[in-house]
């Protein structure tokens, strides 16, 4: 169904943006002299790979495809997400990790978004629907291929540069809301709301769960942190 080398490349993908998701914090860690950095580093580090391992794993073995209520449960999964990281910012450690990130590095991390046109090859192979592929690969190609330019404007104090920041990263929460959203009405039956052929199981299944269960949730996060020092910056400046 599946290519060796795509197989290949969706893990290596994800792996590599978590990477550098960790190596950001790791980097924030370090220029913060905190004195728990190693701990607290590696914790985060070994929370992402457990993570990204278990929804590799439960979709290897066909447990998201085999529950019907794989679709509707990512929307409960990101409510879930979304209280643990609401909790962990109560975290002195994490709050401060979170407002000394550089924003630079959490723009250009999001270039990570250009392998959306794996969806655009997968619907070429009618293994992904239209409704689903073409607005959620563009979608990401867009944000990925501009994250680096966003990132310089950024970088350079350009007068714009916090307003188009703030708007970009409203145009990528946008896409994943969006890629979700058709991603879950146009899943199997039972819940299958929007008719497509074909559905969009394939994301459930090895390794394309780690997806909607890893990648997206990763990167609305970043996103919502981007948003988060931008606000705190405007506050300041004003």
């Amino acid at each position: 169904m599946l290519s060796n080398l795509f197989i290949f490349s969706t893990i290596a993908s994800s792996l590599l943006f978590a990477f550098f998701v960790w190596l950001i914090a790791h980097y924030t860690l370090t220029r913060q002299s905190n004195p728990d950095r190693e701990r607290v580093s590696t914790i985060i580090a070994l929370t992402l790979l457990c993570w990204f391992s278990a929804v590799l794993l439960l979709a290897k073995a066909g447990i998201f495809l085999a529950n019907p209520l794989f679709a509707p449960g990512i929307v409960f999964g990101f409510l879930l997400l979304f209280e643990l990281l609401r909790r962990a910012f109560f975290s002195q450690t994490i709050r401060k990790i979170a407002s000394d990130a550089p924003m630079v590095f959490l723009i250009t991390v999001q270039t990570y978004r250009i392998v959306g046109v794996g969806f655009l090859a997968l619907y070429t192979q009618n293994l992904l629907p239209a409704a689903f592929a073409i607005p959620s690969g563009w979608g990401d190609i867009i944000i990925g291929a501009t994250a680096p330019t966003v990132a310089a404007i950024y970088y350079l104090g350009k007068p714009y540069a916090r307003r188009l920041a703030t708007i970009w990263n409203y145009l990528g929460i946008a896409d994943l809301i969006m890629a979700i959203g058709v991603g879950i009405l146009a899943f199997s039956k039972p819940v299958q709301l929007l008719q497509t052929t074909p559905s969009t199981e394939l994301l459930a299944l090895f390794p394309m769960a780690t997806v909607p269960l890893f990648a997206v949730p990763l990167a609305f996060f970043l996103h919502l942190l981007c948003l988060r020092i931008l606000k705190v910056e405007a506050k300041f400046k004003s």
